[in-house]
């Protein structure tokens, strides 16, 4: 080890000048130079963006590319290759929507021409007419576009980064004076905020949020109408707009007139009162109110006499009915053709008075049956709340209850009457309350061991001969 070093000490002295000083236990060489740190790259800082300005940026140099290549080709810029070219490459949906947030930004970047082709509107793209002006800028001469290069396309993406960047700067401009007002309030120093120069910002306000700042609205699309290369006037806009709504109209009195056809056959009369109902609402004139009440007690006089009551079939038949019947309520009417119906069906058994509305009670009694069997199988339960039952015969739209007029309490007694007369299939048992604040509640039971035709049966001679006694 010892005779390596000296020799490589000796190799270092045969270099130098004479008259120098040579230190032979030095480890270091005299004329080599210090080592320097490199110097750190500075790395620019840009402000940044929001992520649909960076979105709509990408697309934008993207679009450029597409246009350029497809001109070079001589090919047409037409709407759909475009799209499904920079979707493609680019990986990302492109829209109309977003071309329009591009021209809102600068109406200038692209030449959109929009033609009609056998219905259907065409758009074509190309980039803009260059204007070669003299310096003095006293005369001006459009040149035919030959296409665009890549260094035109770079000036072109720094311009419209600057004016996005530009949106941005209002938004944040704003959030600072609002922010020093809040602060003022606050009396806290503001000198700080007020003394920076906002259009030389390496970065945003750290509580300046950018995915707060709304999207760009898109371009109205009446200022690229164009007809044969020239621009559209106003007028045709205007007449697409009569023409089209001249359609939805036709459309909306064909469906008017298929309603009324329907309702023509069926029920004038109940759409006739549900009109004049609703206009009588807006109207609480007192005069009205007293003409009411005057018909109303004409119509009850009629009802309740019976001689009157033979004629009232003809009556709401007439045309003067529905006339004088303007302002009265469906409660009313309701009533007056339930007492009609009751008649017809007593005048069909041949027997009138009290006595004929018990005997079609009762003759009905394994026809009810059989809806009341219908409605528990559908449950799937042997039993239901008795209630229950009542509010759906009442209300649903049954064959009997509809020919008998049946009320409430007539449902309720003549299911009485089958607990009476078949207890063995049907029962009717209280339950009591579990709770003290709960209240008593009927059930009704049906006992499925037993066959049903055979209780129908029984029911039908019952029927019968209660007919041949009386």
């Amino acid at each position: 080890m010892i005779n390596v070093f000296y020799e490589r000490q000796i190799y270092l002295t045969k270099d130098l000048p004479p008259n120098t000083k040579t230190n032979l236990h030095a480890n270091t060489i005299p004329n080599e130079k210090p080592i320097r740190k490199k110097k750190r790259t500075i790395i620019k800082r840009e402000l940044k963006l929001p992520t649909h300005f960076n979105k709509l940026y990408e697309l934008f140099n993207e679009l450029d590319r597409v246009l350029l290549l497809m001109q070079r080709r001589t090919s047409r810029c037409e709407w759909a290759r475009i799209k499904q070219t920079v979707e493609q490459n680019c990986k990302k949906r492109f829209s109309k929507e977003d071309l329009l947030k591009m021209f809102a930004v600068d109406r200038n970047l692209f030449k959109l021409n929009i033609l009609k082709q056998r219905n259907k509107q065409v758009w074509l793209l190309d980039f803009p007419q260059k204007d070669n002006s003299n310096p003095k800028g006293e005369t001006k001469t459009t040149k035919p576009n030959t296409g665009a290069t890549y260094q035109e396309l770079q000036k072109r993406s720094n311009e419209f980064h600057g004016k996005l960047l530009g949106i941005v700067h209002r938004y944040h401009s704003k959030f600072i004076s609002f922010l020093i007002q809040k602060l003022k309030k606050d009396k806290i120093d503001t000198s700080q905020l007020e003394s920076l120069d906002l259009t030389k910002i390496t970065s945003w306000h750290h509580k300046f949020s950018l995915e707060k700042i709304p999207e760009i609205k898109p371009h109205q699309i009446k200022d690229f109408f164009n007809d044969g290369g020239k621009g559209c006037k106003k007028e045709n806009t205007n007449q697409k707009i009569a023409n089209d709504l001249q359609r939805i109209e036709k459309k909306v009195d064909r469906k008017h007139e298929k309603n009324e056809r329907i309702f023509e056959n069926s029920t004038k009369f109940k759409i006739y009162c549900n009109k004049e109902l609703q206009n009588r609402k807006n109207k609480d004139n007192s005069e009205e109110k007293e003409n009411r009440k005057r018909k109303i007690e004409k119509i009850t006089d009629m009802g309740e006499n019976d001689k009157k009551d033979s004629k009232l079939n003809k009556f709401v038949n007439d045309s003067q009915m529905k006339e004088e019947l303007k302002s009265i309520d469906k409660d009313i009417v309701k009533r007056i053709r339930t007492r009609e119906r009751k008649k017809i069906v007593s005048g069909l058994m041949g027997t009138t008075g009290k006595g004929a509305r018990k005997k079609l009670m009762d003759s009905s009694l394994p026809q009810i049956c059989d809806t009341i069997c219908s409605i528990i199988k559908g449950l799937r339960k042997n039993s239901i709340n008795l209630t229950i039952l009542v509010q759906k015969l009442s209300q649903g739209s049954f064959g009997i209850v509809k020919r008998l007029c049946l009320n409430e309490k007539e449902i309720n007694d003549m299911i009485t009457q089958l607990s009476e007369k078949v207890p063995s299939f049907i029962r009717i048992v209280t339950i009591q309350p579990l709770h003290s604040g709960d209240k008593k509640y009927q059930l009704l039971k049906i006992n499925t061991r037993l066959n049903y035709k055979q209780v129908r049966n029984y029911l039908i001679k019952q029927s019968k001969l209660v007919s041949t006694q009386n």
